[in-house]
């Protein structure tokens, strides 16, 4: 049996004289047994030999509605060849079906129904159930006259219909489902697991809407916290911010460093992967979320930076030479080192003898030291872009020196210039906050 055949249940008729009874019968078994009945007028697509042979191999029950004509037979039916072609036909593989119908050509005159019979009589497991005319003077089913290679048709038990015009073909139904081995479709389990269903998107659309109100209260209620947390500032953050965005937005302003009293802040850390990432809503790794955010250029800095702007309502800008340099050396406080904060380079900086070739995170939790204002990483780790032109071919400038420069290069004073276009892993930045 071919376990991928759905249909359980397989109609065989002649279409001239049952065609119209076969297709009542469809209907009236439908409701109980809806797509698992193999009916050639609707549901035989593709090469109709092969499906016929496919169908009936893999039912469980094979209705044969016949009427008064449907069986009769002429001489030239009963030869030997034609018994062995049907035989054949009746007992081979799919494949040699197939293959025995393309040798026969599209002109042979074939009985498609005589083939259903004999197949269906080779399957031994197969329920079969002949639905015949009652038995009148000039009809009787067991007399019937057939080839030898469908005659064990008249072996099984039929069940028998009134031919009378005024008769209704449906008072059949009963005796057909008693016989049928196919189980129906239990409604009321169906009815059962459908308003199961309903109830689960009912259920399922309530939790959505309450998640979601519960979302934007929650949402609501950050928003106001965080406005508080950090009025110093004048945030005022944008209704359409995310939890995750407004958290990332917490933490940038709770890492700023104070340069110019009350007027220019200062991020403590480079500006990271997942600062980057979480303000555009966009997925990272998470093992690299406090890694600088490198491979950017002046001007996608620029955009980003503007785009902050519009979420905090806040002036985030990127530092020009001087303000990065001030900071660099303590601000007030004016620190007179080599590097940023010392002047031994080990304790401050990540530079090409001990950087081991790549950045490091940028948390002030890998070693080194700050300086006066509490800023990492400032000489050293990733180059640092400034809003300052580097000279009069439109560069633009990077300090501090980055993990693959000498120690000469991660000065206080270090500067290169940069192409507003240009990205590099070696090239990063960090904010200011104007008031």
């Amino acid at each position: 049996m071919d376990r991928h055949n759905k249909y359980d249940i397989f109609i065989s008729y002649r279409r001239r004289n049952t065609g119209d009874k076969a297709e009542h019968l469809k209907d009236l078994l439908e409701p109980k047994y809806k797509g698992r009945i193999s009916f050639d007028r609707e549901n035989l697509t593709g090469l109709f030999d092969v499906a016929l042979a496919r169908r009936i191999d893999g039912c469980k029950d094979f209705l044969l509605v016949i009427g008064k004509k449907s069986l009769e037979f002429e001489e030239k039916d009963f030869t030997q060849e034609q018994v062995d072609l049907y035989t054949f036909l009746g007992t081979c593989t799919q494949s040699e079906f197939e293959q025995k119908i393309l040798e026969l050509g599209p002109n042979a005159p074939i009985d498609f129904v005589r083939i259903e019979i004999a197949r269906a009589l080779n399957r031994k497991d197969l329920n079969i159930i002949p639905i015949v005319p009652e038995s009148t003077e000039s009809f009787k089913f067991s007399q019937l006259n057939l080839p030898k290679d469908i005659l064990g048709i008249k072996r099984y038990e039929a069940v028998f219909y009134s031919d009378n015009p005024d008769a209704l073909f449906k008072d059949v139904i009963p005796k057909i489902l008693l016989r049928l081995h196919t189980k129906p479709a239990n409604l009321f389990i169906l009815a059962i697991l459908f308003a199961v269903a309903v109830i689960a998107i009912v259920l399922c659309i309530c939790f959505c809407f309450w998640k979601h109100q519960k979302e934007r209260v929650t949402i609501s209620a950050m928003r106001t916290e965080l406005q508080e947390k950090h009025k110093s500032f004048l945030l005022q953050l944008n209704t359409d911010l995310s939890i995750e965005q407004m958290a990332v937005i917490d933490t940038i302003l709770m890492n700023m460093s104070e340069v110019y009293p009350d007027s220019i802040w200062m991020s403590q850390f480079e500006f990271t992967i997942g600062q980057w990432h979480g303000l555009k809503g966009e997925p990272y790794d998470a093992e690299q979320k406090n890694m600088p955010i490198t491979n950017v250029s002046y001007g996608d800095v620029c955009m980003f930076l503007a785009d902050i702007g519009n979420m905090t309502n806040l002036q985030i800008e990127l530092p020009s030479t001087e303000i990065w340099e001030y900071a660099a050396r303590g601000g007030e406080n004016y620190e007179n080192t080599l590097y940023v904060g010392s002047d031994d380079v080990e304790k401050v900086a990540w530079y090409n003898d001990n950087s081991e070739g790549h950045a490091h995170p940028s948390d002030g939790q890998q070693g080194k030291d700050p300086n006066m204002l509490d800023l990492y990483d400032m000489s050293g780790n990733v180059s640092e872009l400034c809003n300052s032109r580097f000279d009069e071919s439109g560069l633009y400038t990077i300090c501090g020196g980055n993990f693959n420069s000498p120690s000469s290069e991660v000065t206080t004073t270090s500067r290169k210039g940069f192409s507003t276009d240009a990205k590099d892993k070696t090239v990063g930045f960090r904010i200011i906050i104007r008031k």
